[in-house]
Formats: C-alpha cells, structure tokens, sequence
C-alpha cells in the first residue's frame, strides 16, 4: 500500500521552490504576465500550485523508493538497503514526473481551458534523463528547464486572454506530452516489471488512485460530489464543523412561514493553501447536508459550481448563465439548497485586469448580487461554500465574499 499526500506545510517545499526558480519559469511567468502592480495574479498563482506540483511529485519519489526498498528487502530484518540500479531511477522519477504533470494540469484546471496535447516528446534522451544518479529535484529542475524552452518557443502574447493561464497552460502541455512519453517508454524497456509490481499495489497520490501509471478516475454522483463523508476528514476540523452547521442551519427552513428560523450568513468562505483540503471537506459537508435532509424528509438538492459554468460564458460573455443557476436552480428548487463554489478567487482575480473591457468588468460586478443579497434573498433556504488559494481579488470582492473568512489548516 502507497498513500501519498502532502503534511499541512509541505513535503519539500523549499528544494521544489528552488528547482522551479532554477528552471527559469518564474522569471519567465513574472516578465510575460504583467498585472497592474507586477506579475499579475493568474502568474503567480501558477507558480505557486507549480510549486506544489513539484512538492508533491518529491513526495511520491521518496514514498515509491520507500515502498521498492521495502519489497527488495531480505527475509530477515536488516537496516542494509539494497542499492538502486539505473532502472530503478528510471522507474522512480518517471513516477514522479507522471505525478507532476498530473497535480499540475488538475491544479491549474481552475481557472484556464486545458486541451490535451496528442503528441508525445521525442524519447532520445529520455531513458539517459530518467537514469541519472542525480536527487529528484535536481532532475525535476532539468525537466522544468525543458518545459521553459518549449513555453518561451510557443507561447504568442495576446491581449485578449489572461497570459498567467495562457503560461500555465503552455507548460502543462510541454509536460503532458513528457507524460505519454514516458507512459510509452515505459511499457518498452526493462520497466515493465516494475511497472506491473506497482498496478498490483494500492496506490493513491493526493486522494487519486493509481494503477502503474496510469490515474484513475473517482466516480461521482449525480450532484457532482465526490463519495466522501465527515468521518473520512481528517483534519480541518473548525471548518468542517462551521460547514455542518450551516447545513443543519438551512435545512431548518421553515416553508410555512416562507423563512428560516434562524437568522444567518448563508456564505462560508475559506481560505488556505493547494492541498489542505478545502474540496473534499465541502464535498463532506454537501453530502452530510443531503443525508441530513433525507433522514428527516426534507426536499434537498446540492449544486457544485463547474469552471464551465462560469469560464465559458460567464467571464467572457456575460453573467446572465451564472445569474440564473442561482436564480433557478438554486432560489426556485421547491426545497433547501447548498453550493459548493471552489477556487473563487480565480473567477474574480482578473475583474482588474486591463486586458478586460468595460463591459466585462459590469458582468462580472453583476454576480457580486450573489453575496450581497441583491440577487437571492439571504432568508435561510440556501447556502454556500467557497474557497480560494490566495487573497488576489479587489476590496470589494472581498467585503461581499468573505465577511468573516476561515483559515483552513489542513
């Protein structure tokens, strides 16, 4: 069994901030993507979750070279560990470099369009590069190298998208094509084996499970939440609790009187860091909320905000698609409703953005109705959870979202 996930602080964040500072990226990132004040959010912002990228690949090196050592293992206890030979690198850092493509597209997935690359890279060189007696991070550093050639190569400015996605994208690209390389390398060469030993491990990287190389893909119900409860949280646990509350709060709704008994914020906004668990304690809360309300036969329904329902037509069209999920599918449901909206802040991140017209600036000042009450009566029939990596949106986005923010530890 191999159950990788990243400590509330990191595995190895320094040497992962160090390897994508020596790549390159970052001044890249910084020089491409301009904001009003410096690099512009959406840029820093993708250097950070490449950071965590990056960490979280280290992690799953260091957890797969554990769980080899232990199978390599004599009969009898011994603190000799066999030394690793040349397939074995390969075999590790081509984990880790699977993960890393992997946390990144899936990260950066918030708040730009990811189009999946057909093409692989070229493998001359890759075996060389995999073998190498080098620490993960130095070869993670090389790879990333590579990756800020191909986006200095292919990314074209343009003033009608956000460059920090336009990057984020780019690189993601460079190392998904990295990815099938080495997912076709690897099932040529002397890998195979260990290729299979690991499809018969229990494997999970950040809650996503893995047979060999390959993710597997976790199933969820028809409310767009994942199968996870209060009981399978560890950690967060004033969030989760406050989250509960709402809940039970809503489904108070008195539908006789047309108000909820009690007088509340129908907004809970948390705030902390990529991987502390923001997602899957609001996919808890939204299931506890819906089994609470079956047990009591309380008509219940909970949305959870897609980045298409906003990104497609919302942020670049206007507000009206958005407008009316809450309108209709949330206000009018002849019942008691939660949402669930993450990563909130890249919604509203480039509201200040000078490569946004005048006229896209009001749509997206529309949907501030959302929060402050001018859209959906705040009576007690609905509630929302939002989060956000960072606190990149203007003063007047904050004081709507987030009156009493919670900081979510992990």
């Amino acid at each position: 069994m191999l159950h990788i996930s990243l400590p509330s602080r990191g595995w190895a964040p320094q040497r992962a901030a160090r390897a994508v500072a020596s790549s390159g990226l970052s001044d890249l990132f910084t020089r491409q993507a301009k904001g009003p004040f410096g690099p512009s959010a959406s840029a820093l912002t993708a250097l950070e979750l490449l950071v965590d990228s990056v960490d979280l690949s280290l992690a799953a090196y260091e957890g797969l070279a554990g769980l080899v050592h232990e199978v390599n293992q004599p009969a009898k206890p011994s603190y000799a560990l066999a030394p690793l030979g040349p397939v074995h690198r390969q075999f590790l850092t081509s984990f880790a470099l699977v993960v890393l493509a992997d946390a990144f597209a899936r990260k950066i997935s918030t708040f730009v369009t990811l189009t999946p690359p057909e093409d692989e890279l070229d493998l001359d060189g890759l075996p060389e590069l995999l073998a190498r007696d080098l620490p993960p991070q130095d070869i993670l550093a090389q790879v990333l190298k590579l990756t800020r050639a191909f986006v200095h190569m292919k990314f074209k400015p343009s003033e009608d998208e956000d460059a920090g996605g336009a990057l984020a994208a780019c690189a993601s690209a460079f190392l998904t094509m990295a990815r099938a390389s080495i997912l076709t390398f690897s099932k040529q060469s002397a890998m195979r084996p260990l290729l299979a030993a690991l499809k018969a491990e229990d494997v999970h990287v950040a809650g996503y499970p893995y047979a060999g190389f390959e993710v597997q893909s976790v199933e969820a119900d028809s409310s767009g939440l994942l199968p996870l409860h209060p009981r399978d949280i560890v950690g967060n646990e004033e969030y989760l609790a406050a989250g509960m509350r709402l809940a039970r709060d809503v489904a108070g709704f008195d539908f006789d009187l047309g108000r909820n008994p009690k007088r509340l914020n129908p907004v809970l906004f948390g705030l902390g860091r990529p991987g502390c668990g923001k997602t899957v304690t609001a996919h808890a809360v939204g299931n506890y909320f819906l089994e609470y309300c079956a047990q009591r036969n309380i008509r219940a329904k909970f949305l959870v905000i897609q980045r298409t329902d906003w990104a497609s037509s919302y942020q670049n069209a206007s507000a009206s698609n958005l407008v009316r999920i809450f309108r209709e599918e949330v206000y009018d449901f002849d019942g008691v409703c939660g949402v669930y909206w993450p990563d909130i802040d890249t919604a509203f991140a480039s509201r200040a953005s000078g490569a946004l017209r005048s006229e896209e600036k009001q749509n997206l000042g529309a949907v501030f109705g959302i929060f402050d009450g001018t859209l959906l009566p705040k009576d007690g029939k609905w509630f929302m959870l939002c989060d956000a990596n960072t606190m990149h949106m203007d003063e007047a986005t904050v004081s709507r979202i987030a009156q009493n923010p919670m900081t979510v530890q992990g």
